[in-house]
């Protein structure tokens, strides 16, 4: 009894304790409890089997970036002083001197001989820097020998300031050449005839200026169409508060060759082929120099240069000028038309040139012509530095008056 007694409290305990187990058990449905297909992937790994990833290192700290700056301005230079030239003076002289065979008493008889020419020319000049120069210019005319400046005296004939900022614009002022016709750019040293135009006994033809072709004032000038042209604009009589201003201005164009430079030349001896047309014009209110009855002075011009060297024959030469006035004074249009011939060889120590040039005014209101007959021989040795001229003129007036005649020999230097 008691081995059965022991036997059945022993198997109480263990259906306890199967009890027990299963009750601690999960609760797992039949279908979950079944192994999964053979085509189902795998679970994935349990997180709490995979270990977990390394966090990635932190980075390392970046600068702060730098703000961006405004490019600095550029650096203005440093003003610094013109340049100064070398201190020196330019000089020039020119000397010209002729007698003639011409009546004292008869003008139109060649019965006596004597001087008629004896002019002189000093020319100084030089430049500060690169913009500013000066020129000054003396003359002495000891005689009336047709160069239009006070017969025996010295005086003053240039006194320029010079302001030169670039070619095509430069500006002088002072006592300088008023410009107008190429004669008087030219001047009597630079021109192939003796005499300077436009002198008809004691009245001169021609633009309006003082002795010399100068006058007190200033001019823009400048070189253009790369020294195939050049202009002028200038304003004079201003030292006359109680007369108007005269305005004169040019314009040349050279259609072959160049002709830059505020200076001109009525030729030159072959070292050119040129052909230039200019143009000019002179204004003043009241200019005509009537007092009774003042009239505006107005003035227009033309000119023709043409020059060319054929190799072994020479150099041919053509010049022609017209001018039409307005001012009340005695002659209302005049012309002069020259043409010249240069050896092409040397005949000794230089060249022939014969020319001949024939100068006309028409007086206002009609009546008889003026003429002025040129026909010379030159001899060029050093071109415009060295020349000896030979000569006959004759001038004219018309109407019945006696003729003036004259035989001349001059000659012409410069250094």
């Amino acid at each position: 009894m008691r081995l059965r007694s022991e036997r059945g409290r022993l198997q109480g305990i263990v259906m306890g304790g199967c009890l027990a187990t299963m009750a601690m058990a999960p609760n797992v449905r039949a279908e979950e409890a079944q192994p999964p297909p053979a085509d189902m992937p795998p679970p994935p790994p349990s997180a709490a089997a995979a270990p977990a990833p390394a966090a990635p290192p932190e980075p390392a700290p970046q600068p702060a970036p730098v703000p961006a700056m405004a490019a600095p301005p550029p650096a203005v230079p440093p003003a610094v002083p013109l340049e100064r030239m070398p201190a020196k003076i330019n000089t020039s002289f020119g000397l010209r001197a002729a007698g003639q065979v011409q009546g004292s008493s008869d003008t139109s008889k060649l019965n006596d001989i004597g001087l008629g020419t004896l002019y002189l020319e000093a020319h100084f000049g030089g430049a500060l820097d690169k913009y500013f120069a000066w020129e000054a210019r003396f003359n002495a005319d000891l005689l009336d020998g047709n160069s239009l400046g006070p017969t025996g005296t010295a005086a003053v004939m240039d006194l320029i300031l010079k302001f030169e900022p670039v070619d095509e614009l430069r500006v002088w002022a002072g006592r300088l050449l008023v410009p107008s016709d190429r004669s008087n750019f030219s001047g009597p040293f630079y021109m192939s005839p003796w005499n300077y135009p436009g002198g008809y006994g004691a009245t001169f033809v021609g633009p309006r200026t003082g002795p010399t072709g100068r006058d007190d004032g200033a001019v823009v000038w400048g070189n253009i169409l790369e020294g195939k042209g050049k202009y002028f604009l200038g304003v004079f009589n201003l030292e006359n508060k109680q007369q108007s201003p005269l305005y004169s201005g040019r314009v040349n164009i050279a259609l072959l060759g160049t002709e830059p430079g505020f200076w001109g030349n009525s030729t030159y001896y072959g070292g050119k082929d040129i052909v230039a047309i200019g143009g000019g014009f002179q204004y003043q209110k009241d200019g005509s120099g009537l007092p009774a009855a003042p009239t505006n002075l107005k003035l227009v011009l033309g000119d023709l240069l043409a020059e060319k060297t054929l190799p072994g024959a020479g150099t041919f030469s053509l010049e022609g000028t017209y001018y039409h006035f307005d001012d009340g004074q005695p002659v209302k249009q005049a012309y002069y038309v020259l043409g010249s011939f240069l050896t092409a060889d040397y005949i000794g120590v230089g060249k022939l040139q014969p020319l001949f040039r024939w100068q006309q005014a028409s007086p206002q209101g009609g009546g008889p012509k003026w003429n002025i007959i040129d026909a010379f021989v030159t001899y060029v040795i050093h071109d415009f530095d060295l020349k000896v001229a030979l000569g006959y003129q004759r001038i004219d007036f018309g109407s019945g008056t006696t003729a003036s005649n004259a035989i001349q020999l001059g000659v012409q230097m410069q250094e």
